[in-house]
């Protein structure tokens, strides 16, 4: 993060008519936005009850959902169909000194405020409240300053982790709107917009497969599958689309079990690597010993046994090592030395198999 950001390089605004004509976006987060867009309209009706009655509608909106949920289309179909203004404000550029990023914070919430009526889209918010308490404090403020009912200002951010936010400030937002994974619904649309022309795609069959992607992750596949050219003749099976993507570097990332499952798979050793390690292991009980001591440290080992070879004083540190390996006083000299030689020999050739 630079120390010189202005305002001006953290907030982006667009007309309706300037935002993009072209955009699929998650159904079920298009929905959500359309339910507000419709309490909205409600709120227009009843306004002057709500000033008599001493009450706000407020119009600052938490999103929590997973890594990877389409939380733009939030904030692109309230400002397309309503429609408003929309000032997306990237909050990870904020200057590290606080009093920088104090004056940012109160400037873009004044620009957005002056550009009224807008969607104000705050991204990176976890980005702020893990910086200094003053500065979540100013951010606390101006947002408890900023509603639909005196500045006709909608004030919408995300998170992925809600145990980022404090409960104060979580406690400013009027609606807390929880998103999550794309749903069957929003699978079948997704393919059925993307994929309606491939015959060789079997529809259902891919957004069964995909439970449990996020809908960045369907974005990827998507683009994985329209630059593999169509299959003449039969469908493809569940099992090549994988073979297909996997070729391309596709595959879902967006959950920690996405991730879990990625480095199990890293650390998991092929099975003629553990059939070559497990024909390498001694079946005689004292060279399994030796191994043993080899691979917690070799050179130590190396000097207990050629001091008692050579019938030398042993130090405080050789005695510390026969007492934990009583072993190395069996046998004469030759059957130690070769005995550490073949541990040896042993150890580093499992350490070549096994990747360490």
């Amino acid at each position: 993060m630079g120390t010189d950001t202005t305002y001006s390089e953290l907030i982006d605004i667009k007309r309706p008519e300037e935002l993009p004509t072209q955009r699929y976006s998650q159904h079920s987060v298009v929905k959500q936005a359309e339910l507000m867009r419709g309490i909205l309209e409600n709120y227009s009706m009843v306004k002057d009850q709500f000033e008599t009655m001493g009450l706000l509608f407020g119009g600052r909106i938490l999103l929590i959902g997973p890594p990877g949920t389409d939380f733009d289309a939030y904030t692109y179909q309230l400002a397309k169909e309503i429609p408003l203004k929309l000032a997306t404000v990237s909050l990870i550029g904020l200057s590290t000194k606080v009093e920088e990023a104090s004056q940012s914070v109160r400037a873009v919430f004044e620009f957005a405020r002056r550009n009224a009526p807008v969607v104000l889209h705050i991204k990176q918010l976890e980005s702020t409240v893990k910086q200094d308490d003053e500065l979540v404090s100013i951010l606390h403020s101006e947002l408890e300053e900023t509603t639909w009912d005196t500045n006709e200002t909608l004030v919408v951010t995300s998170l992925t982790n809600p145990q980022e936010i404090t409960p104060e400030l979580a406690l400013v937002f009027d609606r807390t709107i929880l998103l999550e994974e794309p749903n069957a619904e929003d699978r079948t649309r997704f393919f059925e917009h993307f994929f309606k022309d491939r015959e060789d795609i079997d529809l259902g069959m891919i957004s069964d497969m995909t439970q449990g992607w996020s809908f960045a992750d369907l974005k990827h596949l998507a683009a994985g599958l329209l630059l593999n050219p169509p299959s003449e003749g039969s469908q493809i099976a569940s099992e090549r689309i994988e073979e297909i993507l996997a070729a391309m570097g596709i595959q879902p990332v967006g959950t920690a079990s996405d991730l879990q499952r990625l480095s199990r798979r890293i650390d998991a050793r092929p099975q003629q690597d553990l059939d070559a390690a497990s024909a390498l292991y001694p079946d005689d009980f004292l060279d399994q010993l030796y191994l043993l001591a080899v691979g917690e440290d070799y050179h130590k080992t190396q000097r207990v046994i050629e001091s008692l070879n050579s019938n030398l004083p042993l130090s405080t540190e050789d005695m510390e090592i026969l007492n934990k390996y009583p072993f190395l006083l069996q046998g004469d000299s030759e059957e130690r030395l070769t005995r550490l030689l073949r541990a040896k020999k042993t150890h580093d050739r499992l350490a070549r198999i096994m990747g360490r």
